[in-house]
């Protein structure tokens, strides 16, 4: 099966005036099969937005960005900006993280949407209108509501408004970044339903950013997780779960907390690097407990590890096995 979303070796770095580059995203690759859902997460500030946002294409003007996107495809990115326009919101739309907040106040929810497709051409007039009645009624909102005002709907209620509009022009990718925030713990589970039924029946590629990995296990299949700019492992969620095979994917899972299980829940120690500094070896060799010598001079390369499981981690290099055996060594005596 052909991928709907291929993004490879993505790389995104921001010019600043006052010295290096941010290197904000470094290398990354992923693909999305059409009605596949993909968890992107980690930390706060280790690129997930920053990639969704490269995806699109909505990046200032000091952004450098290398790689390729593409979708169905049609590679996207390196394209005129008239190309990139047309994909936008059309092939690939986006739920922002602040989205039940991003109405204009003074126009009805229905006025908006039939915006967002005026402005692609591809629904107008009364057209237009029955659209929008039938993409409120698709995320759970009554037609009729179509003409009430932003300030009049709840929170969920904006945030399941701002998903029709993210559909409002058929895509095939949707970008999902953090579209829980703020919300209540039922809102988000109704949020998090309404996310599985759409990809399922609409056939959509769905990646979901979050830095909530119950959120992850429970809707996607996959998940990549990111650190320090990078994709450090990927696969399905329930081998990351039962197997996960890089020390941060570990760790990650130790600080959720489980009700049925009575285990302390674990933090992760020290903080992630700065972006603005060159990073020699492995990003998280300064956090990581099972660190050896090789960490801190050599940066590990994504390696497959199992059945569509892959890590960044020298662990699994089985040429310094003897390294990791000897440090297992030392630490027990």
């Amino acid at each position: 099966m052909s991928a709907m979303l291929e993004v490879d070796d993505l790389s995104i770095a921001f010019r600043t005036e006052e010295g290096p580059q941010v290197e904000a995203v470094r290398g990354v690759s992923f693909s999305v099969n059409r009605g596949e859902r993909l968890g992107l997460v980690g930390e706060s500030g280790c690129g997930k937005s920053t990639t969704l946002f490269g995806i699109m294409g909505l990046l200032p003007n000091t952004a450098v960005v290398g790689g390729t996107v593409t979708i169905d495809g049609r590679e996207i990115l390196h394209g005129t900006q008239e190309e990139l326009r047309a994909a936008r919101w059309a092939d690939v739309a986006m739920v922002f993280q602040g989205a039940m907040n991003a109405f204009n106040p003074v126009k009805t929810i229905g006025w908006q949407i039939v915006e967002a497709m005026e402005v692609k051409g591809k629904y107008s007039g009364a057209q237009a209108r029955q659209r929008v009645g039938e993409l409120l009624e698709l995320v759970g909102i009554p037609a009729e509501r179509a003409q009430r005002f932003p300030h009049e709907f709840s929170g969920g209620m904006r945030q399941r408004a701002a998903l029709a509009m993210a559909l409002a022009n058929d895509p095939k990718v949707l970008l999902a970044d953090e579209p829980t925030t703020a919300l209540d713990v039922m809102v988000q589970a109704q949020i998090l339903d309404l996310l599985e039924r759409l990809t399922d029946e609409l056939e959509l590629a769905l990646v979901l950013v979050t830095h909530d990995l119950p959120m992850v296990t429970e809707t996607c299949r996959r998940a990549a997780i990111m650190y320090a700019g990078k994709i450090v492992e990927e696969g399905p969620t329930d081998i990351l779960y039962a197997d996960p095979r890089h020390p941060y994917t570990r760790l990650l899972f130790e600080a959720m907390p489980e009700i049925l299980d009575d285990r302390e829940v674990a933090s992760i120690p020290g903080t992630p690097p700065r972006m603005d500094r060159e990073i020699v070896g492995c990003s998280f060799a300064p956090r990581c407990p099972s660190a050896v010598a090789v960490c801190g001079t050599r940066e590990p390369q994504i390696r497959v590890v199992g059945t569509r499981h892959e890590a960044a981690c020298h662990r699994n290099d089985p040429d310094l096995a003897e390294q990791f055996s000897a440090s297992a060594v030392t630490e027990s005596t």
